[in-house]
């Protein structure tokens, strides 16, 4: 005798049959994350500029950073290592290299009380190992000897005999030097016209950088220096801070609250590409599920943390250490490789597993589904189709 059915119980069956379940394509679940993904950067970097770089100080420090560089500056151009010019720019070293050998060619060795021999300056004015004399500048700089009536073995400089005092007075060019040098800038640039002037070069080149390297070793400089180095990390490392935190906001924002809204958990990405997260009964997912695909996912994209830091300070932001035990430090170029192999194996599970999970679809015991109503009409009619044909072969006895 077969059983009956409450009535109840067969109406439900006939008004809600079970579900047709149908994979969303590989293809379209990429896009998804690509565009959640793409969410959570924009919404990340807005998070960083509004709420997360005030809030960790960077603006504090970056006003500190330009009081520190500011004071390099004025430093440098105390030193005379540094021409700051009338627009209130500065002029680096080739360009003072250019000018220094032009201002010889004039004869312009005296301005306001400074000379415009910028090395001259820096070594009998600024010097902070021991200031030269002008003599001992003249002997040990620009290669004259220690005496007047000494000829001069320099190739380019000789002493200024108009001068009562020669040896205490800035040498001059010798005339053979301004000889070539009229050329040079008359543009008849010979082999022996270059020589000249890549020889006054490389001498002011040479005398600039052992003056140099005094001077980046030498008080205040060093000190101001220092300070602007390591409010620079200092930045850095708060800019690091204030991406990642805007990263795991932005993270739980999109893989984890608009999921929540609804128990549904689909995200944005897949709500418009029409693909809904279910059991693999077709049943909604439990919150643990929800919480459980939202902490793998923050796990797999964590390599937008160095991204932000690079759109936001650039490359460099690749270099530092986002946790230091020891002497062992892991740095965000770690923090990328990592998180982007995640992610790929992540993608690989996806496109070649037979049940089509990634990571986090295992870790939440979830399937991804279309729910594309086009896609599941037309399989809803191919089965009606089928099983028509079944009863018809079933009538006639085939």
């Amino acid at each position: 005798m077969v059983e009956s059915r409450p009535a109840e119980e067969f109406l439900k069956d006939e008004e809600d049959p079970a579900p047709i379940l149908i994979r969303g394509k590989n293809s379209t679940r990429l896009l998804a994350e690509l565009a959640d993904l793409f969410i959570a950067l924009i919404l990340g970097l807005v998070l960083y500029s509004l709420a997360f770089s005030p809030l960790f100080g960077f603006d504090r420090v970056s006003v500190e950073l330009g009081t520190a560089a500011q004071a390099c500056v004025s430093e440098e151009v105390s030193a005379h290592l540094m021409l700051r010019q009338s627009d209130n720019t500065t002029m680096d070293q080739s360009s003072m290299g250019a000018l220094w050998i032009k201002q010889y060619y004039d004869g312009n060795t005296e301005a306001a009380g400074v000379s415009s021999d910028f090395l001259s300056d820096y070594y009998t004015l600024y010097r902070k190992d021991g200031l030269y004399s002008v003599a001992e500048y003249n002997v040990k700089i620009l290669g004259l000897p220690e005496s007047a009536s000494t000829p001069s073995e320099s190739p380019y400089f000789i002493y200024d005999a108009s001068s009562s005092t020669p040896e205490t007075t800035l040498g001059i060019l010798s005339d053979a030097s301004k000889a070539y040098l009229k050329r040079y800038y008359a543009e008849d640039k010979t082999a022996e016209v270059v020589g000249c002037y890549q020889g006054l070069s490389d001498l002011y080149t040479s005398a600039y950088n052992v003056a140099w390297k005094e001077f980046i070793l030498s008080k205040p400089y060093n000190t101001y220096y220092l300070q602007y180095e390591n409010l620079i990390y200092e930045r850095a490392v708060i800019a690091s801070g204030a991406a990642a935190a805007s990263y795991v906001t932005s993270a739980l924002i999109v893989f984890l609250g608009v999921p929540l809204i609804k128990k549904k958990g689909t995200t944005i990405g897949k709500k418009v590409l029409k693909l809904d997260v279910k059991n693999k009964d077709g049943s909604s997912l439990h919150i643990w599920q929800i919480f459980a695909r939202a902490g793998i996912q923050l796990l797999e994209y964590v390599w937008e943390i160095p991204l932000q830091g690079v759109l936001i300070l650039g490359v460099s932001t690749f270099t530092l250490p986002v946790l230091i035990v020891g002497g062992f430090k892991i740095t965000q170029t770690a923090v990328f490789i990592a998180g982007f192999i995640v992610t790929l194996a992540s993608a690989l599970l996806m496109m070649f597993h037979p049940n089509h999970q990634s990571l986090h679809d295992f870790a939440s015991r979830s399937y991804v589904y279309t729910s594309d109503f086009a896609i599941i009409d037309a399989e809803r009619g191919r089965r009606e189709k089928a099983a028509l044909a079944k009863e018809q072969d079933d009538a006639a006895g085939i």
